[in-house]
């Protein structure tokens, strides 16, 4: 077991936004299967230590797994250069920002920028620096660009199913508290915060349905660190929070588009130097 008290939160409820792209809008509805999950493409589960980085963790996960369901490859991402960019002074960040972070400037490769100090848990002050990120391990991080994040419906499990079957996952906020957290959440009570989390699928147990997700509290938490929220958790009011999804870009997206971009200065460049010779040229003959 775990002591929760000296875990890590850190999800902060978003700011209602209505340039926010709406995944009922943008997506629709497909016909869903009984039961799925992206859990085989997770190649190990996070421990954030004493620090408030869960949006950073779990939007760490999320690119690795669009990465690895593009590529079958199982690459570390670092939840560090996401956090590190998006944390609130007072600990912790807005959910929509580890999602922003995606679609602006990709993410770090985790051997670029480790999330753990000399192989231990982190500390918060750890996770909000990044002196050590070079511009040439971000630009790397361009290859994991996103396209665009989408704002699911607060509340809806049905919503958040489909997110997670069109897009593989989404990474929500819940509020919890201390007392009996065990695999899943629990109503507010003691010692209450808000969490963040990857959604990696859903699945029916002793024939309740339940949204599965890898939480970033090591594997000694929970169901080897995976937790189940029951459809009841959804509909008890606002204990689900800020819910987002990313609509992925291949990986060489970028790479692509900055070899046109070099192409299309080098032709302007040649062009100008065409016209200073014209203009050159014109003037020795007057």
């Amino acid at each position: 077991m775990i002591n929760i008290d000296k875990m890590g939160k850190g999800g902060v409820k978003d700011v209602p936004d209505n340039r926010d792209y709406r995944s009922e809008l943008v997506m629709g509805s497909v016909t869903l299967p009984d039961e799925y999950s992206v859990r085989d493409k997770i190649s190990r589960v996070e421990n954030q230590g004493s620090s408030s980085s869960c949006v950073g963790q779990a939007f760490a996960y999320y690119a690795e797994v669009l990465n690895n369901v593009e590529t079958g490859n199982f690459i570390e991402l670092s939840p560090r250069d996401i956090y590190s960019l998006i944390h609130l002074e007072s600990g912790g960040s807005y959910i929509r920002e580890g999602a922003k972070k995606l679609t602006e400037s990709g993410i770090v490769l985790e051997v670029d920028a480790k999330s753990y100090e000399t192989g231990n848990n982190p500390t918060e002050a750890f996770m909000r620096g990044r002196s050590d990120i070079t511009d040439g391990e971000e630009e790397k991080g361009m290859l994991y660009w996103a396209k665009s994040y989408v704002k699911i419906q607060d509340n809806s499990f049905e919503a958040m199913k489909q997110a997670i079957y069109q897009n593989y996952g989404c990474v929500s906020g819940a509020i919890g508290n201390n007392k009996n957290w065990e695999t899943a959440f629990v109503k507010p009570g003691e010692k209450d915060w808000g969490h963040a989390f990857y959604c990696t699928g859903w699945k029916i147990i002793d024939g309740i349905e339940y949204i599965e997700f890898v939480n970033s509290w090591g594997d000694n938490w929970g169901d080897s660190g995976y937790g189940y929220i029951s459809n009841d958790y959804f509909t008890a009011g606002d204990l689900m929070f800020s819910p987002w999804t990313i609509m992925d870009l291949p990986n060489q997206t970028y790479p692509k588009m900055q070899h046109k971009i070099l192409l299309l200065l080098e032709s302007a460049r040649i062009l100008i130097e065409k016209i200073k010779d014209f203009l050159r040229s014109r003037k020795s003959k007057e």
